[in-house]
This record gives structure tokens, sequence and C-alpha cells, in this order.
């Protein structure tokens, strides 16, 4: 959260929602877009990787899923009034992404 609400300073209007992968980083290079994909996969990956390794079941946790979900899409929602930030669906796909990517590396080594 941290991160991406920084510079910390409001916007005079607060912008719309993009539900396009990558959109708003078009004007960026590609190496730039795909840093923050990455890094935003990352973050995540921590969060996955315990829930599934307290959990009981066989499967990827479905709790791991839904708060990264809730988390992502919040951070991502108070961008919108946040000075040089463009809320898009890019970084809450890359969340779920670290996310499933973690509870799947648990569960296969639980079984090694």
């Amino acid at each position: 959260a941290m991160q991406n609400l920084s510079p910390f300073e409001a916007a005079y209007e607060c912008r719309d929602f993009n539900w396009v992968p990558f959109y708003s980083y078009y004007e960026r290079t590609t190496f730039v877009a795909l840093s923050n994909f990455i890094e935003s996969i990352l973050i995540y990956f921590p969060m996955g990787f315990a829930l599934q390794a307290v959990s009981k079941g066989k499967r990827i946790s479905v709790l791991s899923c839904i708060l990264t979900l809730v988390i992502a899409a919040s951070i991502e929602s108070f961008q919108s009034c946040i000075a040089g930030r463009y809320p898009d669906i890019t970084d809450i796909i890359g969340a779920l992404f670290g996310s499933l990517v973690a509870g799947w590396l648990c569960l296969f080594c639980k079984r090694s």
C-alpha cells in the first residue's frame, strides 16, 4: 500500500478505473510495465504461500484468493484519487497470479 499510494498527494480530479490490462502502461516502456507486473506478483507471493501452508486443504486455499482480491482491489481503488497514479486491473491480476502460484508451490512442497 505504501508503494502503490505514494506520493500521497490528492489529485484535483479522481480517475476512472481501467479494465483493460496494461493500458495505462502504454505511455511507458515495456520494461517498466513488466517490472511493475512482476513486482505485484512478488508482493502477494508470501501471503499466498503462508495462507496455503496453514490451511488443511489439499486444494489451493480460497481464502488466499479472496483476501488477495480484497486487498489488491481496495489499494487500486484508492489510487484513483492519488496524483500520478492510474488504477487498473493489471496489478489485481498480478496479485491473484502471485497468490495462486504461491499456493500451488506450497502444495507441491507439502507433497514432496
